[in-house]
């Protein structure tokens, strides 16, 4: 059986190109063959508004992601105990949520979410979730009822910010990848960030409710660090722009979380002495620059642009 390699995109810092990189790996995946499913978890819904042209007001209520999600809270409110969760022995409920499923283009799907529900954006319901803890196995559940281990990657854009939904995103997720800007402002939230997601497993696994056992029946292991990618680039001047990815990548290395990125075989995804004055462990040396076209080919052509088909190509290499 085929098994979706799920990519977890996430940031405390808003504002670093999160939602135009995931759209973007998204589309060079599918160009190079990959059945992509792209999940927008973001209540401002940015990436929904890209898939569909900016035109998510006129979808149903049954045709977006928070139906889903209140469905899948309703049902465990009234149906689920703890011995259904740990033998995942729950009503599979695809009927009712088959129509979200949304053809961009050739390889190419997507799951939108809407903001035009009172009391039911995404925030909302992830504030429901957190009254029941056993609606963290509702992403789990979405993926097993919707038969998303089909396609070849899922990528999931997540909000700046940390709730029960996005824990049940992160646990149900195979990797993370951390895109950021390289400033001050943007850099030193990362650390935090990396340890913050890490302690979620953590958390459910010491809830006497969950624990260590029912958690990896539901979700597997724990998601692995891929790395931080630069988004927004723009021109260094001097050494202090550089200096701040060296100190950032000091300060992930002293978390003692390893990432695949610092692999020996990645060497030359990392900046090193052959590509340059420093050498990183967890920070791709590869950047996306700050181009105009790019947002251009991301809001108006809904295409794919050259400046992501290297980082593209380097996830890829890092997940298979």
């Amino acid at each position: 059986m085929r098994m979706a390699k799920k990519l977890f995109f996430g940031n405390y810092k808003g504002g670093v190109g999160k939602t135009t990189s995931v759209f973007q790996i998204a589309t060079w995946m599918a160009t190079k063959g990959r059945r992509v499913l792209l999940l927008d978890l973001d209540p401002q819904c940015s990436l929904s508004s890209l898939c569909t042209k900016n035109q998510i007001h006129n979808y149903t209520y049954n045709s977006v992601l928070n139906y889903a999600i209140e469905l899948y809270c309703r049902f465990i409110n009234n149906n689920v105990n703890d011995f259904d969760l740990y033998t995942m022995n729950i009503q599979n409920q695809q009927k009712y949520i088959k129509n979200i499923i949304r053809n961009l283009k050739n390889n190419l799907d997507y799951i939108p979410s809407s903001f035009k529900f009172k009391n039911a954006r995404l925030n909302d319901l992830a504030s429901k979730m957190s009254k029941n803890v056993f609606s963290i196995c509702i992403i789990p559940l979405l993926i097993r009822d919707l038969e998303l281990e089909q396609y070849d990657y899922i990528l999931f854009d997540c909000p700046p910010t940390s709730n029960t939904l996005i824990h049940s995103v992160f646990m149900a997720s195979d990797y993370y990848i951390i895109p950021t800007i390289g400033d001050n402002i943007s850099g030193h939230g990362v650390p935090d960030y990396i340890t913050e997601i890490e302690n979620v497993y953590v958390k459910y696994a010491m809830n006497d409710e969950i624990g260590g056992l029912m958690l990896t029946s539901l979700f597997g292991e724990k998601p692995l660090f891929i790395g931080v990618f630069e988004t927004i680039y723009k021109d260094r001047r001097g050494t202090g722009n550089i200096n701040l990815i060296k100190d950032l990548d000091l300060a992930i290395d002293k978390l003692n979380i390893p990432s695949l990125l610092s692999d020996a075989k990645y060497g030359k995804f990392r900046y090193n002495k052959q590509n340059s004055t420093i050498e990183t462990k967890h920070i791709f040396q590869n950047y996306t620059r700050h181009l105009v076209d790019i947002v251009q080919n991301t809001e108006i052509t809904v295409g794919n642009h050259p400046e992501y088909e290297e980082i593209t190509d380097q996830i890829i290499t890092i997940t298979s």
